[in-house]
């Protein structure tokens, strides 16, 4: 195949470059849109993961603070009566306070105040677990009075009173920190929100834009196919041995009927004196028909001064009135068109509409 047949081809059947850019467009949005969804959805789940351990180390904390007074409220009944089942209490806080604790290390976050915190209730529970033994082991042994005497001292008071104190700090410090999550999660939903709106609005203006593009490129497609039809018709109107005069009625009768006129004139330039003579007319009244222009009379004769189309919407009155069986009319639109070749004008075609002519028409003529 020739070079230049392909290259007719290629850019025949060519994407346009608008269109192309708007599809990318949208295909950028979409991705753009799934990546922030994607990003908000595993900061939604990290969010809800975070509170979901910091909700339980404060449930875990709470129980260390009651297995605490578990334990003490056991001590002190086994003291009063020395019945040993008040000892079963602080046996069961014992056994389960150094599984809570390492349950709360693994359940509170990085963050190096509350490990710090954690190790000092740590410190400090070992130290009021062992005042407890000590003051049972004196109960046991019968020596109350040194128990009670060490009870007195307030070391375990003392040590119970800055559990408190930790434990409380450390529950506030995890409950900031769940809100600070909640909040995280609810900025990621919101994020994600707004990205998802603002996207989809983003991809139906490019939906649309690009919709647009491809009804233009239709119209212009469809534009250029109908002018290629007309002018092969046109040719094939114009085929085989005819005289001058059936060439140009042919010519007007066919374009007077593709574009649909409602009337039609025909002029041919005078060799001699350089008038224009009517050679046919369409629709035209019979007195019209031997109507001739003097040189550059007219809108005919100004097509052939000015070798270009004019294109009129202010039609003078009975310019080229519209004949039928029931009477005239005048035309709202004129189209004038020049035949020339080699830059001479050899005839002028006028066509006369009822309507507004549109660009498939000036493009044809």
């Amino acid at each position: 195949m020739p070079r230049s047949s392909r290259n007719q081809s290629t850019q025949r059947f060519a994407i346009p470059w608008t269109l192309v850019a708007g599809f990318g467009a949208a295909a950028l949005a979409t991705l753009v849109i799934a990546f922030v969804n994607f990003r908000a959805s595993e900061t939604r789940g990290q969010a809800v993961a975070a509170m979901d351990r910091t909700t339980l180390a404060m449930r875990q904390l709470s129980q260390l603070n009651a297995s605490l007074k578990d334990a003490e409220t056991g001590q002190r009944g086994f003291l009063l009566t020395g019945d040993q089942a008040y000892l079963q209490p602080y046996q069961q806080a014992r056994d389960v306070l150094q599984q809570q604790l390492e349950a709360l290390k693994a359940r509170t976050s990085s963050d190096s105040v509350q490990h710090r915190l954690l190790a000092q209730i740590e410190e400090i529970s070992a130290q009021k677990l062992r005042e407890l033994q000590e003051t049972i082991d004196l109960r046991k042994s019968g020596d109350l009075d040194a128990a009670m005497a060490l009870v007195r001292l307030d070391v375990g008071k003392n040590a119970m009173d800055r559990l408190r104190e930790l434990i409380d700090d450390l529950y506030t410090r995890q409950t900031r920190e769940l809100e600070q999550r909640r909040q995280l999660w609810v900025e990621a939903s919101t994020t994600s929100t707004y990205y998802s709106w603002g996207g989809s609005f983003i991809l139906l203006g490019l939906i649309l834009a690009s919709a647009a593009l491809t009804v233009r490129e239709y119209r212009v497609k469809a534009r250029q196919s109908w002018v290629t039809s007309g002018l092969s018709g046109l040719g094939q109107q114009l085929q085989g041995d005819r005289r001058l005069e059936d060439l140009g009625q042919k010519a007007l009768e066919y374009l007077a009927t593709y574009l649909r006129a409602e009337v039609g004139a025909g002029y041919v330039v005078d060799c001699a004196d350089g008038g224009l003579r009517l050679f046919g007319g369409y629709a035209l009244p019979r007195e019209r028909l031997q109507h001739k222009l003097l040189p550059g009379e007219g809108l005919a004769g100004q097509a052939v001064v000015s070798r270009r189309l004019l294109h009129v919407r202010d039609v003078p009155a009975q310019h080229l009135p519209v004949s039928s069986g029931t009477g005239q009319s005048s035309p709202l639109q004129l189209m004038v068109a020049p035949a020339m070749e080699n830059g001479e004008v050899f005839a002028v075609i006028e066509l006369g509409f009822l309507r507004p002519v549109g660009e498939a028409a000036r493009s044809l003529l």
